[in-house]
């Protein structure tokens, strides 16, 4: 039996920061040593919001200065017999091209999680990737204080740039991406 996805026209990956770590990576490995609905329900959720991304065009993110971002209907598989769903604001730009935020708010748990992430196209065969780069929550009762979004998004920014300018230095993620 053949199994294939439907609209998928770019490949969702983790980069490591500039010193190298795989934040994204080390995020769902927490959230399955958790071992619980709690844990489940919001890895079952990001991987629905990564499959949703992957069948977005490029040209289809939104603008920097666009009042909404894209919404996304997501769920999970069931989880103790109950399919967890929710409609949310799910990437938003980050006012500085080509940085955007990969958003989910559960408010079963208070997790509000985002993470950055900027398109990239292969320079050699223009597959189109959506690299993840810092996962992180927002705690809201903190207000502007307790928002890393910006700091993120800067590093996030420094690590497209690099990339762009360093390639060589990266090929191994892209090329060996799908396999």
């Amino acid at each position: 039996m053949i199994l294939y996805m439907v609209n998928i026209v770019a490949e969702v990956i983790a980069l490591p920061d500039e010193n190298g770590f795989e934040h994204v990576t080390k995020l769902f490995l927490d959230l399955q040593k958790l071992n619980n609905r709690e844990g489940k329900v919001k890895i079952g959720l990001l991987v629905d919001a990564m499959d949703e991304l992957a069948k977005v065009p490029k040209a289809d993110l939104p603008a920097i200065d666009a009042q909404y971002g894209l919404f996304f209907d997501l769920e999970t598989e069931p989880i103790d017999g109950e399919v967890y769903k929710i409609r949310r604001e799910t990437v938003k730009a980050l006012r500085e091209y080509p940085v955007y935020e990969l958003r989910l708010s559960i408010p079963e748990f208070n997790w509000h999680f985002r993470t950055t992430f900027f398109p990239m196209e292969h320079p050699e065969n223009e597959k189109l990737f959506y690299c993840m780069v810092f996962p992180f929550e927002k705690v809201l009762a903190l207000g502007r204080r307790g928002n890393p979004t910006d700091r993120y998004r800067d590093r996030t920014k420094a690590i497209y740039e690099d990339v762009m300018n360093n390639f060589e230095k990266y090929r191994h993620l892209f090329d060996n991406s799908d396999e």
